[in-house]
């Protein structure tokens, strides 16, 4: 319920704020008062119209573990800046994460009918009360394993982090699973820099995923957690739970289990001009196979086609793969070998870049294989973009929110991969910034030459937002280099 009013408060911060004649420096701040009494805030106020302004400062929170002390009223000449300062004190030793929640209140011109109108702006204190000896509590629940056949391989354990303290507290640790020898079969890792947060007496779901099938038998499920508040303490939480891998449990799908340690491949085809024609030199590459399954497999490799303009296909005569059949033990891996000569062709005709993909599929299975898309770039490239963007509303969600379709059609007229990426930005000309968060709208895939793409992207911008200002970035080759940037400002 917490974690609702907190993220509801800063969505109409955001939204009250547009219209205002005040700015405040921060409308939420979080400061921590560890084996202290008291601390100060500064706020900063500006009054962005040419007139007097009275401002009304006003606390909406009831509580009894601070005492605050805050001037009631300031005044505030046009286009005057002034710091106002939180005293704030704890009256009690109870360690948790607080919200104070208070408002500027302003009065200022309408129209003709109504002289006046009362604005409220709303503002966010964190305070996070930390005394000594302090052990929070918290829970870890893990529940059955699910089997996952389809495209993502593997095994998932749905679990849940609980947070029964009224602290804020981020979380890291390692999540393992042992055979019933005590032999590590899999391992994932939750970084300290990268551990996540959860409010107080809150939860957190996590799906943790291992890539293999394990064979039928019995395994243990280990989990340490460490928990803490930035650098002022850590405790560890350990779980452990017994597991079943049962026979029958393949047998409504079985789909067997491969992997690559590459999710692409780019060459570079090297043409220099003798004294009659170009001439290059054989390029080599190679990658892994990996069998995450407990069976035997024989695995066929070969290069394929799908979805790739006629005129930039890879001319498979110029490409040998080594082996292109082998066997595969359980969990074990095998090296392939690419090699690209050109050699023989007739390297004037070729710019640019051509495409294939290199299929690794179980043998006697129609839907078990690996595609590797596979770029072979013949330099002279030519990047040519053309591109349409508008918006249009579509209708009101409620009195705060309109709903907002973003139309675009990206079409790559040259010889060349690119990527694009799109970033949209709520603007507002009265206060003469952004508002709220980037909107992104990114490729996964190359968009190759001769395809287009549309999209018809639909989300929420608040009432007050003038205009989006849509920034297009435009990247080519392995190491996304920047081709162009462009930026189109749609008005609402």
């Amino acid at each position: 319920m917490k974690k609702i009013i907190f993220l509801t408060y800063l969505c109409l911060i955001t939204i009250i704020a547009l219209g205002a004649s005040i700015e405040l420096d921060e409308y939420y701040k979080s400061i921590d008062l560890i084996e202290s009494k008291s601390t100060q805030i500064p706020f900063y106020i500006t009054n962005n119209e040419s007139y007097d302004q009275i401002i009304n400062i006003k606390s909406t929170s009831l509580n009894d573990i601070f005492f605050i002390d805050y001037p009631q009223e300031i005044r505030l000449k046009p286009y005057e800046t002034k710091m106002v300062v939180f005293d704030i004190s704890s009256l009690k030793q109870t360690s948790g994460t607080y919200f104070l929640f208070f408002h500027l209140e302003i009065t200022k011109p309408f129209n003709e009918i109504f002289n006046k109108i009362k604005v409220s702006i709303p503002f966010l204190i964190e305070i996070n009360l930390l005394e000594k000896n302090f052990h929070p509590v918290i829970r870890f629940n893990s529940y059955d394993f699910e089997i996952l056949f389809g495209e993502e391989k593997g095994m998932i354990f749905p679990s849940e982090i609980l947070n029964n303290s009224n602290m804020k507290l981020d979380f890291w640790g390692n999540f393992r699973v042992f055979t019933k020898d005590n032999i590590l079969v899999s391992e994932k890792m939750l970084t300290k820099e990268n551990a996540i947060s959860i409010l107080p007496n809150e939860n957190r779901k996590l799906n943790i995923f291992l890539e293999k099938y394990l064979i039928p038998d019995k395994y243990q499920f280990r989990v340490e957690i460490y928990y803490g508040y930035k650098s002022f303490f850590q405790e560890r939480y350990i779980f452990e739970k017994e597991f079943y891998v049962t026979e029958n449990l393949y047998d409504s799908w079985r789909s067997f289990n491969l992997l690559s340690d590459i999710k692409y491949i780019y060459l570079k085809i090297p043409k220099v001009m003798s004294s009659r024609e170009y001439i290059t030199l054989p390029q080599e590459t190679s990658f892994y196979i990996l069998n995450n399954d407990f069976v035997t497999l024989v695995v066929d490799t070969d290069l394929i086609y799908s979805n790739i303009p006629l005129d930039r296909i890879i001319n498979k005569k110029y490409l040998k793969l080594s082996p292109e059949k082998f066997e595969l033990k359980a969990y074990d891996k095998k090296k392939v070998n690419l090699i690209v000569d050109y050699r023989r062709a007739n390297l004037s005709n070729l710019e640019g870049e051509y495409f294939g993909i290199i299929s690794a599929k179980v043998e006697n299975s129609m839907m078990d294989s690996i595609r590797i898309p596979i770029i072979l770039d013949f330099g002279h490239n030519d990047y040519k973009i053309s591109q349409i963007f508008s918006s249009s509303n579509k209708s009101k969600i409620d009195d705060f929110t309109n709903l907002v379709e973003l139309n675009a059609k990206i079409k790559n007229d040259g010889n060349s991969s690119v990527f694009y990426l799109i970033t949209v930005k709520k603007w507002v000309d009265k206060i003469g910034r952004q508002v709220g968060d980037n909107i992104y709208f990114n490729s996964n895939v190359p968009l190759l030459p001769g395809e287009s793409i549309t999209i018809n992207e639909e989300f929420e911008v608040e009432i007050g937002i003038d205009k989006l200002i849509i920034d297009v970035e435009y990247y080519k080759g392995p190491n996304r280099e920047i081709l162009s940037k462009e930026t189109y400002i749609l008005e609402l």
